[in-house]
C-alpha cells in the first residue's frame, strides 16, 4: 500500500492515501473500532489542518514555527468540537488523563 502511495500524482491523492493507510493502521491495532476510530479520525483530520494553518502562517504573516501552538490549538478545537457534539471527540476527551 505504502509503495503505491509514492507513485500517486497531485497532493491531494497521496493524501488519502496517506490517510487510508494510517486508518488501516489505526484499525489492526488491538481492532479499534466505533467511538474511539472516529475520534482518532477528527484527532488527525483536525491536527492535519491545524498544521496546515500554522505553516500558512510561518511561510505567509512571518509566524514563529511552534509545536506547542499547534498542539494547543488542536487541543482547544478538540474542545469545541466535543461541545458541538462530535461523539467520537468526546468520547476520547473524557478518558484523557486529567491535570491535577
Amino acid at each position: 500500500m505504502l509503495a503505491r502511495c509514492g507513485s500517486l500524482f497531485g497532493r491531494n491523492l497521496a493524501y488519502k492515501c496517506w490517510l487510508q493507510t494510517l486508518r488501516m493502521k489505526i484499525s489492526m491495532i488491538g481492532g479499534v473500532s466505533g467511538q474511539v476510530l472516529n475520534g482518532l479520525n477528527s484527532i488527525i483530520i483536525l491536527g492535519a489542518w491545524n498544521l496546515w494553518n500554522h505553516r500558512n502562517q510561518c511561510v505567509f504573516d512571518g509566524a514563529s514555527p511552534s509545536i506547542s501552538n499547534i498542539i494547543s490549538t488542536t487541543f482547544e478545537d478538540l474542545q469545541q468540537w466535543s461541545l458541538a457534539g462530535a461523539k467520537g471527540v468526546s468520547y476520547l476527551l473524557a478518558q484523557a488523563p486529567r491535570d491535577s
